[in-house]
């Protein structure tokens, strides 16, 4: 018998996954429609965020309610999580850049990317192989001693700081000198996404435990997960002037 705080996960994760799949969608048929090729890079990346963040409560939901997975997916999630919204850091750096009337390049963003990608990608593979180990050794710690702290800690930590500190950091004053309002604000929505993913992520810990779920966990989940969807979609829709059109007709 499903106890009442399984069924109100299935409808936290119902809920979610609907979110995050219609701001996806939005996103990739605002892509079809648009011509601008850095609008088009900004939209594809938030279709592949919005997909991977669905991803990650479908895993929640299999794992810890419905129970039909051995492994706890979402490391490996959080993982391809964290490089899919560096893409999109990087999609909207470079697009920042090329839309400065004098080509400001934010930080010498050009060349520090260069350095920053083999950075992001192995602390990423850490943490993704710290996950996949972790089917071997059982669920929900990946690894235990030094590997565990080598493969899950240092990859999980690093990328957590360094991910959003560049986002944070970096893409506001690459925003002011951008001459696009509309891709201001977009970096401005996808920035509310962001705080909605983080602050989650951060107040895991404090609201349930590795081993089950809680209420608590649950109705933060419902509040992060609603709030980053509605922001993820604003975000896309904010590609397409739809009020100035309107305004015109």
């Amino acid at each position: 018998m499903v106890s009442s705080l399984d069924a109100f996960s299935y409808l936290v994760g119902i809920i979610t996954i609907s979110i995050q799949g219609y701001s996806t969608y939005w996103a990739l048929t605002i892509r079809r429609t648009l011509f601008i090729h850095l609008y088009r890079a900004q939209a594809l990346g938030i279709a592949i965020v919005g997909l991977v963040y669905a991803a990650s409560e479908l895993g929640s939901v299999l794992y810890y309610n419905a129970r039909v997975l051995t492994f706890n997916p979402i490391l490996s999630v959080i993982a391809l999580a964290l490089l899919c919204i560096f893409y999109w850091i990087d999609k909207s750096m470079s697009s920042a850049r090329r839309s400065n009337p004098l080509l400001r390049d934010t930080a010498k963003w050009s060349k520090a990317r260069i350095a920053l990608w083999p950075l992001i990608v192995v602390m990423e593979s850490l943490l993704f192989g710290s996950s996949l180990l972790g089917e071997f050794s059982g669920p929900p710690v990946p690894l235990s001693g030094v590997e565990g702290i080598i493969l899950g800690l240092f990859g999980f930590l690093l990328a957590l700081i360094v991910v959003p500190l560049v986002g944070v950091l970096l893409l506001p004053l690459a925003s002011r000198r951008s001459g696009d309002a509309t891709l201001r604000r977009q970096i401005r929505w996808f920035g509310a996404f962001a705080l909605f993913v983080f602050g989650t992520v951060l107040l895991a810990p404090f609201t349930g435990s590795a081993t089950a779920t809680t209420f608590a966990q649950q109705v933060v989940g419902l509040v992060g997960g609603s709030g980053a969807g509605y922001a993820l979609y604003r975000s896309a829709k904010s590609l397409v002037p739809l009020n100035k059109m309107a305004g015109t007709e």
